[in-house]
């Protein structure tokens, strides 16, 4: 029967069966030149399938019916390419929060003692720096939050998030360079020293201090061989790991701790789920991620 714009369902499937068995190959062909990857191509070679389903009956004849599907992939693939800009902008870069471009760096005391840091962190800088924290990322924050606030080991922390431990640290190392940059808005600023290494250099220090900021270590041998810029870089991440400390004074790390590691042994217990959820994850070891088919869609149209 005809779907009340003239033509007939069967056909409208039959003849976009035939043009996925012909041209389906080379549609996808010029779909990868839009996508980051294969799965992202077929995507969109999914998207511009359902187009041409719903405006089937709109296809004139002006060229073949091949140009018109590959100008439909072409328009689906500058419509993904261009909301992935999108979100590139969105998303801050290594070079957003990286010290390097720095002319200046905070006015702090070269001293670490407590005191000094209850100074400069007053009830107005913690107001601004809880600000700063709720302005972060959401991946950023949240890896900042579990690790610093909850206190959790980082395989938890990444189990929680659904991610590797990898990809947490550089979460929690750009948190805590962007933390560093919002600083400083806040506080007083000098001129930043002129570095004595090469870049390069000096990446692999700031490296090793955010490492050691990850594993809870002292940096005395660091602080040694760093630079007068590279140490000033250090004190202001001193400060924000301390910021973020203060921020959450009063709250019961040990009961958040206990309460998030309770459903992170829930969700890792099979037992404890649905029978039939139990026995789907039961090959799947605890931190893993499950893989779904990228191609999630099929091509619309009445079922045989």
């Amino acid at each position: 029967m005809p779907d009340g714009r003239g033509v007939r369902k069967d056909d409208r499937r039959s003849g976009l069966e035939a043009l996925v068995r012909t041209h389906g190959a080379q549609a996808l062909a010029v779909a990868r030149q839009f996508a980051a990857t294969d799965a992202d191509a077929e995507d969109i070679v999914q998207d511009a399938l359902v187009q041409a389903w719903r405006r089937w009956d709109t296809f004139r004849g002006d060229a073949a019916r091949s140009t018109w599907l590959h100008t439909i992939v072409t328009r689906m693939g500058l419509k993904r390419l261009a909301k992935r800009r999108r979100r590139q902008r969105l998303a801050p870069t290594f070079s957003a929060v990286s010290p390097f471009g720095d002319r200046q760096v905070i006015d702090l005391p070269d001293r670490r003692g407590s005191a000094s840091i209850d100074r400069i962190l007053d009830g107005e800088a913690l107001a601004q720096m809880r600000t700063a924290m709720l302005m972060l990322p959401a991946p950023w924050r949240a890896a900042l939050v579990l690790r610093d606030v909850a206190g959790l080991e980082a395989d938890d922390a990444a189990h929680a998030l659904g991610i590797g431990v990898a990809t947490l640290k550089t979460r929690l190392h750009r948190g805590r360079l962007a933390l560093r940059k919002a600083m400083m808005a806040h506080l007083p600023l000098r001129a930043a020293p002129a570095p004595i290494y090469e870049r390069q250099t000096c990446a692999e220090l700031l490296q090793l201090k955010l490492q050691a900021l990850e594993d809870g270590r002292m940096t005395p041998k660091l602080r040694a061989v760093a630079c007068d810029r590279c140490r000033s870089v250090f004190r202001e991440l001193d400060l924000a790991s301390a910021s973020c400390d203060r921020l959450f004074i009063g709250t019961d790390r040990a009961a958040i701790k206990a309460r998030i590691t309770a459903v992170l042994a829930r969700l890792s217990t099979p037992a404890s789920m649905h029978p039939d959820t139990a026995r789907s994850t039961e090959a799947v070891p605890t931190g893993s991620r499950v893989h779904r088919s990228p191609s999630r869609r099929r091509t619309p149209g009445p079922r045989p």
